[in-house]
């Protein structure tokens, strides 16, 4: 049976358990979090708090505000997430395959080798983040925007896109850009991605 946690402001500790429900739930500089399946968290907000390296598969986030926080390793695989922010945050090596998410937006996050394959972004943002090395294969786009942001070595293997505006964002050595059908680019862009695309669809260059 899970439990439902109201109020509840700047405790030392917080310790899930499978199947938690927690709503208006206010929690700063909190350093021991425990790993815990299915917790569901509603109109919460967490500032400064340290996520890294939990255990926390299917986690749900409904109209919640993570900031100023640490999450690099945290593992929220399959994970369902709506109208919530994360900013300011290093997730570094944050696992998020299969996760569906829905109006989300990061904003100034680093997400460098963040693992997002197999997921449904569906009106998702990314601003000002760093996305190195990021895993987006087998990812389904639909009105997703990266606004001001830095991809280098970012994989979109077999993605598969409804709308996706990466124009403000810089590129660099992408993988799988033939997958990105469909994307706003500007020309500039199209000239970073050239090498990328021609190995893509197998062009072979030689010089005279």
């Amino acid at each position: 049976m899970s439990s439902a946690v109201q109020n509840q402001s700047q405790p030392l500790g917080l310790t899930l358990k499978s199947g938690d429900e927690y709503s208006n739930l206010r929690v700063s500089a909190v350093r021991t979090i425990t790993s815990a399946k299915g917790v569901y968290f509603k109109a919460c907000k967490l500032a400064s708090v340290d996520l890294s390296t939990l255990s926390l598969p299917q986690l749900t986030l409904r109209e919640c505000l993570i900031s100023n926080s640490e999450a690099a390793g945290l593992d929220c695989n399959s994970g369902f997430f709506e109208h919530s922010t994360f900013g300011n945050t290093r997730a570094s090596g944050v696992q998020m395959y299969e996760s569906k998410q829905k109006y989300v937006t990061y904003n100034g996050c680093k997400l460098d080798l963040a693992n997002f394959s197999g997921s449904q972004l569906k009106k998702v943002r990314f601003e000002n983040c760093l996305l190195y090395n990021v895993d987006f294969t087998n990812v389904l786009f639909d009105g997703v925007t990266f606004m001001g942001c830095e991809l280098e070595k970012t994989n979109f293997s077999n993605a598969r896109v409804k709308g996706l505006d990466l124009r403000s964002s810089r590129l660099s050595e992408v993988i799988g850009s033939a997958s990105l059908k469909g994307a706003l680019v500007t020309y500039d862009q199209l000239l970073e991605l050239a090498p990328s695309l021609a190995q893509d669809i197998g062009l072979v260059i030689k010089e005279d």
